[in-house]
Protein backbone atom coordinates (compact mmCIF):
# COMPACT_ATOMS: atom_id res chain seq x y z
CA UNK A 1 0.00 0.00 0.00
CA UNK A 2 2.60 2.29 0.99
CA UNK A 3 4.63 1.32 -2.09
CA UNK A 4 1.51 1.96 -4.50
CA UNK A 5 0.99 5.62 -2.30
CA UNK A 6 4.67 6.55 -3.28
CA UNK A 7 4.65 5.80 -6.90
CA UNK A 8 1.81 7.84 -7.03
CA UNK A 9 3.29 10.95 -5.58
CA UNK A 10 6.10 10.59 -7.85
CA UNK A 11 3.72 10.37 -11.22
CA UNK A 12 1.87 13.29 -9.81
CA UNK A 13 5.04 15.34 -8.91
CA UNK A 14 5.98 14.23 -12.67
CA UNK A 15 3.14 15.72 -14.37
CA UNK A 16 2.60 19.13 -12.00
CA UNK A 17 6.58 19.78 -13.38
CA UNK A 18 5.83 18.77 -17.56
CA UNK A 19 2.86 21.06 -16.83
CA UNK A 20 5.54 23.71 -15.36
CA UNK A 21 7.36 23.34 -18.61
CA UNK A 22 7.85 27.13 -20.33
CA UNK A 23 6.10 26.70 -23.34
CA UNK A 24 6.73 29.76 -26.22
CA UNK A 25 4.51 31.13 -29.25
CA UNK A 26 7.53 29.68 -31.98
CA UNK A 27 8.33 26.31 -32.85
CA UNK A 28 12.40 25.70 -33.66
CA UNK A 29 13.60 24.05 -36.59
CA UNK A 30 16.93 25.09 -36.09
CA UNK A 31 19.28 26.83 -33.27
CA UNK A 32 22.83 27.30 -33.38
CA UNK A 33 25.04 25.83 -30.22
CA UNK A 34 26.92 27.60 -28.69
CA UNK A 35 24.72 30.61 -28.92
CA UNK A 36 25.87 33.30 -31.06
CA UNK A 37 23.94 35.70 -29.53
CA UNK A 38 24.36 36.20 -26.08
CA UNK A 39 24.90 39.82 -25.06
CA UNK A 40 24.72 41.25 -28.64
CA UNK A 41 21.38 43.93 -29.90
CA UNK A 42 22.16 44.48 -33.16
CA UNK A 43 20.20 43.11 -35.51
CA UNK A 44 18.79 43.95 -39.59
CA UNK A 45 15.35 42.90 -41.05
CA UNK A 46 14.97 42.36 -44.84
CA UNK A 47 11.85 42.66 -46.61
CA UNK A 48 9.06 39.70 -45.56
CA UNK A 49 10.06 36.62 -48.66
CA UNK A 50 5.98 35.46 -50.03
CA UNK A 51 8.21 33.17 -52.12
CA UNK A 52 5.85 29.56 -52.86
CA UNK A 53 3.51 31.52 -50.67
CA UNK A 54 0.28 29.12 -50.11
CA UNK A 55 -3.32 30.69 -49.63
CA UNK A 56 -5.93 28.05 -48.17
CA UNK A 57 -5.61 25.41 -50.44
CA UNK A 58 -4.30 27.68 -53.45
CA UNK A 59 -1.35 29.22 -54.40
CA UNK A 60 -0.81 32.96 -54.80
CA UNK A 61 -1.55 33.13 -58.65
CA UNK A 62 -4.33 30.14 -58.16
CA UNK A 63 -6.30 32.57 -55.75
CA UNK A 64 -5.23 36.23 -57.44
CA UNK A 65 -6.70 34.86 -60.23
CA UNK A 66 -10.17 33.92 -58.84
CA UNK A 67 -10.58 37.50 -57.73
CA UNK A 68 -11.57 40.82 -59.73
CA UNK A 69 -9.14 43.71 -60.14
CA UNK A 70 -10.52 45.96 -57.27
CA UNK A 71 -10.03 42.53 -54.78
CA UNK A 72 -6.79 41.69 -56.02
CA UNK A 73 -5.45 45.71 -55.10
CA UNK A 74 -6.88 44.82 -52.15
CA UNK A 75 -5.00 41.61 -51.47
CA UNK A 76 -1.33 43.68 -52.13
CA UNK A 77 -2.85 46.24 -50.40
CA UNK A 78 -2.81 43.88 -47.23
CA UNK A 79 0.59 42.22 -48.31
CA UNK A 80 1.99 45.75 -47.67
CA UNK A 81 0.46 46.49 -44.55
CA UNK A 82 1.28 43.23 -43.45
CA UNK A 83 5.34 43.83 -43.77
CA UNK A 84 5.15 47.06 -42.62
CA UNK A 85 2.97 46.65 -39.05
CA UNK A 86 5.58 43.38 -38.63
CA UNK A 87 8.46 45.59 -39.32
CA UNK A 88 7.12 48.50 -37.06
CA UNK A 89 6.25 46.02 -34.03
CA UNK A 90 9.47 44.25 -34.34
CA UNK A 91 11.27 47.68 -33.72
CA UNK A 92 9.45 49.20 -31.32
CA UNK A 93 9.04 45.68 -29.14
CA UNK A 94 12.91 44.58 -29.46
CA UNK A 95 13.48 48.17 -28.32
CA UNK A 96 11.93 47.56 -25.18
CA UNK A 97 13.95 44.81 -24.76
CA UNK A 98 17.17 47.04 -25.32
CA UNK A 99 17.87 45.50 -28.95
CA UNK A 100 18.21 47.70 -32.06
CA UNK A 101 16.41 46.54 -34.83
CA UNK A 102 16.63 48.32 -38.52
CA UNK A 103 14.83 47.44 -41.58
CA UNK A 104 16.33 47.56 -45.19
CA UNK A 105 15.11 50.10 -47.29
CA UNK A 106 12.13 49.70 -49.64
CA UNK A 107 12.70 50.50 -53.06
CA UNK A 108 10.24 52.87 -53.92
CA UNK A 109 8.50 53.00 -56.93
CA UNK A 110 8.92 55.08 -59.69
CA UNK A 111 7.58 58.24 -59.83
CA UNK A 112 6.22 57.72 -55.94
CA UNK A 113 8.43 60.93 -54.74
CA UNK A 114 6.84 63.08 -57.54
CA UNK A 115 3.41 62.35 -56.25
CA UNK A 116 4.30 62.33 -52.63
CA UNK A 117 5.86 65.97 -53.67
CA UNK A 118 2.84 67.18 -55.56
CA UNK A 119 0.01 65.54 -52.94
CA UNK A 120 2.27 67.78 -50.39
CA UNK A 121 1.80 70.74 -52.65
CA UNK A 122 5.88 71.06 -52.70
CA UNK A 123 7.76 72.20 -56.08
CA UNK A 124 9.05 69.53 -58.09
CA UNK A 125 11.66 71.47 -60.34
CA UNK A 126 13.21 74.61 -60.16
CA UNK A 127 11.41 77.95 -61.43
CA UNK A 128 11.86 78.81 -64.64
CA UNK A 129 13.42 81.96 -66.02
CA UNK A 130 10.63 84.22 -66.72
CA UNK A 131 10.83 86.89 -69.52
CA UNK A 132 8.99 90.18 -69.53
CA UNK A 133 8.49 91.16 -73.22
CA UNK A 134 8.11 95.39 -73.71
CA UNK A 135 7.45 95.62 -77.51
CA UNK A 136 10.21 94.02 -79.28
CA UNK A 137 12.48 94.25 -75.85
CA UNK A 138 13.11 91.42 -73.86
CA UNK A 139 13.34 91.99 -70.14
CA UNK A 140 14.99 89.40 -67.86
CA UNK A 141 13.99 89.96 -64.25
CA UNK A 142 16.83 90.45 -62.13
CA UNK A 143 17.16 87.36 -59.42
CA UNK A 144 16.24 88.60 -55.87
CA UNK A 145 19.45 88.56 -53.39
CA UNK A 146 19.29 87.70 -49.70
CA UNK A 147 19.58 89.91 -47.26
CA UNK A 148 23.43 89.50 -45.40
CA UNK A 149 23.67 87.93 -42.35
CA UNK A 150 26.52 88.13 -40.30
CA UNK A 151 26.02 85.03 -38.04
CA UNK A 152 24.58 81.31 -38.87
CA UNK A 153 22.06 80.09 -37.44
CA UNK A 154 22.82 77.25 -34.94
CA UNK A 155 21.85 73.67 -36.37
CA UNK A 156 19.20 72.13 -34.14
CA UNK A 157 20.16 69.25 -31.88
CA UNK A 158 19.61 65.53 -34.16
CA UNK A 159 15.98 64.75 -33.08
CA UNK A 160 15.82 60.43 -31.78
CA UNK A 161 13.67 58.71 -34.12
CA UNK A 162 10.57 56.98 -33.23
CA UNK A 163 10.36 53.23 -34.14
CA UNK A 164 8.05 54.22 -37.32
CA UNK A 165 10.75 56.66 -38.47
CA UNK A 166 13.71 55.18 -37.95
CA UNK A 167 11.48 51.71 -40.03
CA UNK A 168 11.06 54.31 -42.83
CA UNK A 169 14.68 55.60 -42.78
CA UNK A 170 15.79 51.90 -43.00
CA UNK A 171 18.91 50.76 -44.10
CA UNK A 172 20.88 50.43 -47.42
CA UNK A 173 22.23 46.82 -48.73
CA UNK A 174 25.99 47.86 -48.02
CA UNK A 175 24.95 48.59 -44.00
CA UNK A 176 22.98 44.88 -44.11
CA UNK A 177 26.32 42.96 -45.03
CA UNK A 178 28.54 44.75 -42.73
CA UNK A 179 25.88 43.98 -39.74
CA UNK A 180 26.82 41.11 -37.05
CA UNK A 181 22.83 39.93 -37.77
CA UNK A 182 20.16 39.90 -40.52
CA UNK A 183 16.48 38.31 -39.97
CA UNK A 184 14.78 36.97 -42.69
CA UNK A 185 11.26 36.41 -42.38
CA UNK A 186 9.30 34.59 -44.50
CA UNK A 187 5.44 33.93 -45.29
CA UNK A 188 4.15 30.59 -46.05
CA UNK A 189 0.61 30.37 -45.38
CA UNK A 190 -2.00 32.80 -45.33
CA UNK A 191 -6.36 31.51 -44.30
CA UNK A 192 -8.22 34.70 -44.98
CA UNK A 193 -11.37 33.03 -43.23
CA UNK A 194 -14.40 34.97 -43.41
CA UNK A 195 -17.33 35.90 -41.20
CA UNK A 196 -20.83 35.94 -42.41
CA UNK A 197 -23.04 36.59 -39.32
CA UNK A 198 -24.07 32.97 -38.30
CA UNK A 199 -21.06 31.19 -39.68
CA UNK A 200 -16.69 32.39 -39.23
CA UNK A 201 -13.72 31.41 -39.21
CA UNK A 202 -10.77 32.33 -38.47
CA UNK A 203 -7.92 34.05 -40.24
CA UNK A 204 -4.34 32.41 -40.31
CA UNK A 205 -0.66 33.17 -40.94
CA UNK A 206 2.17 31.23 -40.91
CA UNK A 207 5.68 32.78 -40.99
CA UNK A 208 9.43 31.13 -40.97
CA UNK A 209 11.68 33.01 -39.71
CA UNK A 210 15.98 32.37 -40.51
CA UNK A 211 18.38 34.50 -38.84
CA UNK A 212 22.21 34.73 -39.92
CA UNK A 213 25.11 36.23 -39.49
CA UNK A 214 26.31 39.02 -42.06
CA UNK A 215 27.89 36.68 -44.55
CA UNK A 216 24.67 34.73 -45.02
CA UNK A 217 24.93 31.68 -42.60
CA UNK A 218 22.20 30.75 -40.99
CA UNK A 219 22.11 30.19 -37.55
CA UNK A 220 18.46 30.24 -36.03
CA UNK A 221 15.24 29.58 -37.81
CA UNK A 222 11.62 29.53 -36.39
CA UNK A 223 8.13 28.69 -37.44
CA UNK A 224 5.36 31.17 -36.15
CA UNK A 225 1.33 30.19 -36.97
CA UNK A 226 -0.83 32.86 -35.26
CA UNK A 227 -5.00 33.17 -35.85
CA UNK A 228 -6.96 36.13 -35.23
CA UNK A 229 -11.05 35.35 -34.97
CA UNK A 230 -13.19 36.92 -36.96
CA UNK A 231 -15.84 39.18 -35.50
CA UNK A 232 -18.13 42.19 -36.40
CA UNK A 233 -15.31 43.95 -35.27
CA UNK A 234 -12.95 42.47 -37.41
CA UNK A 235 -15.26 40.85 -40.70
CA UNK A 236 -12.76 42.08 -42.87
CA UNK A 237 -9.47 39.61 -43.53
CA UNK A 238 -7.47 42.26 -44.25
CA UNK A 239 -7.83 43.76 -40.96
CA UNK A 240 -7.60 40.22 -39.20
CA UNK A 241 -3.97 40.33 -40.98
CA UNK A 242 -3.26 43.16 -40.03
CA UNK A 243 -3.68 42.23 -36.02
CA UNK A 244 -1.77 39.14 -36.84
CA UNK A 245 1.21 40.85 -38.52
CA UNK A 246 1.51 43.04 -34.98
CA UNK A 247 1.33 40.15 -32.91
CA UNK A 248 4.04 38.55 -34.90
CA UNK A 249 6.38 41.27 -34.60
CA UNK A 250 6.07 41.30 -31.18
CA UNK A 251 6.90 37.36 -31.01
CA UNK A 252 9.93 37.89 -32.68
CA UNK A 253 11.11 39.95 -30.95
CA UNK A 254 10.44 37.82 -27.56
CA UNK A 255 12.23 35.51 -29.79
CA UNK A 256 15.31 37.52 -29.49
CA UNK A 257 15.03 38.46 -26.33
CA UNK A 258 15.13 35.23 -25.34
CA UNK A 259 18.66 34.37 -27.49
CA UNK A 260 20.54 37.42 -26.72
CA UNK A 261 19.39 36.99 -23.18
CA UNK A 262 18.68 33.72 -22.24
CA UNK A 263 16.76 32.94 -19.16
CA UNK A 264 18.94 30.64 -16.25
CA UNK A 265 18.23 26.58 -17.02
Amino acid sequence: MLKAFFWFQVALLATLLTGCATSYPWVVIEQAEPNPFVGKNRFYITPIDYTDLRIGSKTEDEYVADKDDESAASFDEDKEAVGDRFHQNLVRAARQSGLKVKAKKKKQAAGASLFRELALGKSVAPPLRHRAFLGDVAVEPEPKSEPPTDAKKPEPAPRKLSAEEEFDEGVDDADVAEGPFVIKPHITFMEPGYYAWIAKSASVITMAVQITDSRGKLLDEIEITYSWGASMVDAASGTRYRKISDQLGRIVAQYLDHRTNPPPD
